[in-house]
């Protein structure tokens, strides 16, 4: 009788432990261009992300091949954008020291540069870094055109938060390996991913990030502030991570020129 019992999930809906996914809700704060609340699913074979903004992305690895969906709740539209690499998607490059090329990459010893400072971030006390992605990759690149920094927060005080992310670890590891198929790449992307569990391990998980980029011809800048609220491991419907249905099929305008 155990067996049919049914458990809460993150709504307090009532769902079946076959149909729901052991994971984490990660609730934060956005402030900036686009202010409001970020909502994060995190499971290790789908993630879903609610944007201040009401659109939703939705990853997942299905039958062996990574997914990746963009859906507009406003128009009842979704984007299938299974194409892109989730190398790409992750932004996981950062966590390497690379050649020109991409060919041979390595952990990279300056990710993190010491502040000094101790922030309060909530109910946690976290240290303050400067992150210091690799020039070649594109996080590096991006950072290097537009002048911007970035500067995160870790903290080893919130042990949930940390269980989440080496959760997301474990996703992107899965994601990767359903979507590269060459051996020397998917070992590269494989260090990033052992990098970004030492930074866990060592010093905790961001529970805030400070993200400043230069508004071209405009001059100035603009910044956006992302700082955790609330994490709850809980239940996912396996519904979280599915295109609703009546939702309708939206090409990119690149995709059909190619058609």
């Amino acid at each position: 009788m155990r067996r049919l019992l049914l458990s809460i999930s993150a709504f307090g809906l009532l769902v079946s432990p076959a149909m729901a996914l052991d994971g984490y809700v990660v609730k934060k704060q956005v402030t900036g261009a686009t202010s409001g609340q970020r909502l994060e699913y995190i499971t290790e074979t789908a993630y879903k992300e609610i944007t201040p903004d009401g659109k939703i992305l939705i990853m997942k690895v299905e039958k062996g091949k990574f997914k990746f969906y963009s859906l507009n709740p406003q128009t009842k539209t979704y984007t299938d954008m299974s194409f892109l690499s989730p190398v790409f998607v992750f932004g996981i490059a950062k966590f390497l020291q690379c050649d020109e090329n991409m060919a041979r990459c390595r952990e990279k010893p300056d990710l993190l540069i010491p502040t000094g400072q101790k922030v309060r971030v909530g109910p946690w006390t976290a240290e303050k870094f400067k992150l210091n992605p690799s020039k070649n990759t594109l996080a590096g690149g991006m950072q290097r055109m537009m002048g911007g920094e970035e500067y995160v927060y870790l903290t080893k005080q919130a042990k949930q938060l940390i269980e989440a992310e080496k959760m997301r670890a474990r996703f992107y590891k899965n994601a990767l390996r359903s979507s590269i198929n060459i051996a020397e790449a998917l070992k590269n992307y494989e260090i990033a991913i052992r990098t970004m569990e030492k930074v866990l391990d060592k010093y905790g998980a961001a529970v805030r990030s400070d993200t400043t980029t230069k508004v071209p011809f405009f001059g100035g800048s603009r910044t956006e502030i992302v700082e955790v609220i609330a994490v709850k491991k809980t239940q996912i419907p396996v519904s979280e991570f599915q295109v609703p249905v009546g939702y309708k099929a939206q090409q990119m305008p690149f995709q059909m020129q190619v058609r």
